[in-house]
């Protein structure tokens, strides 16, 4: 059941979502459709590096893998290199980011040196950030520390942004740029506040910079119209950022264990939601198979 479902979920409608998103490059940069990765097979790097024949059956050129990570850096390199449009999403973890950052370029390297056209591959790097707040604002509240509450989720999204501009400044970068390449831009999900104690643009007003991606519900959209701060606010007061990260190590409280909690339990109910979905477009495909003509 699941497996048929599965099958139906990567493959309907993605003509459909191709042609709008061919449209949609007209006015913006890129725009692909994104496909969906069985969760319960993430952990398996030999299973992920076989995601690229399924992809290219979709006009591999034309739509993105939606990719977790970590477990599969290396299978992420393997499918770049063979031009495969990537969302590597699920991120919380600063290492685990540069994990992804070196496996674009590593991918992007192995791309021309088969004489392609390195403008052909886009990706981003999707980095999760409220949750990060939602679980460390619960450790802090056991310590009976407040000072830092609200705060590490924007900390860390800034720590991950000051990687980014220095990887994608690197000679290495520059010469992979010379060739055509784009940056992986880091796209910030979960954005949305949790805490109705917290600005509603708290995710939004901090996230600001270039060749990033905020994904925002439509009521933060709203917000952001009405009284958010435009400002290149992902770059402003790194010094604090650094300097409450070493706070919150020096409470007892580390952030590398902490965010990959946030990533096993994140995957997990990945791999619920997705198995939800595949058993309901089954059961319906089934149906409809029952109706008679």
């Amino acid at each position: 059941m699941q497996q048929r479902g599965e099958r139906l979920v990567h493959t309907i409608d993605l003509e459909t979502l191709h042609d709008i998103a061919i449209s949609g490059r007209r006015r913006l940069a890129t725009l692909f459709p994104s496909l969906e990765q069985p969760s319960e097979n993430l952990g398996d790097v030999r299973w992920r590096a076989h995601i690229g024949p399924q992809q290219r059956q979709v006009r591999r050129d034309q739509v993105a893998v939606l990719h977790h990570a970590l477990e599969g850096a290396e299978a992420v390199g393997k499918l770049l290199q063979e031009g495969i449009n990537i969302n590597i999403t699920l991120m919380f973890s600063l290492n685990h980011y540069e994990a992804v950052a070196d496996a674009y370029l590593r991918g992007l390297e192995k791309w021309a040196a088969k004489g392609e056209e390195l403008s052909q591959v886009a990706s981003v790097a999707s980095f999760f950030v409220s949750r990060v707040d939602t679980l460390i604002d619960k450790e802090l509240e056991k310590l009976g520390q407040r000072d830092l509450k609200g705060k590490i989720g924007i900390a860390n999204a800034k720590m991950a942004y000051a990687r980014y501009l220095t990887i994608f400044s690197s000679e290495r970068w520059q010469q992979l740029e010379r060739q055509g390449a784009r940056p992986q831009r880091i796209l910030y999900g979960s954005t949305s506040t949790k805490n109705p104690d917290y600005p509603d643009t708290l995710y939004i007003d901090n996230l600001m910079g270039a060749n990033t991606v905020n994904t925002l519900p439509r009521k933060a959209i709203d917000a952001l119209m009405d009284h958010g701060v435009i400002a290149s606010g992902l770059t402003a007061n790194l010094d604090e950022a650094r300097r409450q990260i070493n706070q919150l190590a020096s409470l007892g409280l580390n952030l590398e264990v902490l965010t990959q909690h946030l990533q096993d339990e994140g995957v997990e109910k990945f791999a619920k939601d997705f198995s939800k979905l595949s058993d309901a477009i089954a059961k319906k495909r089934e149906q409809f198979q029952r109706v008679p003509a």
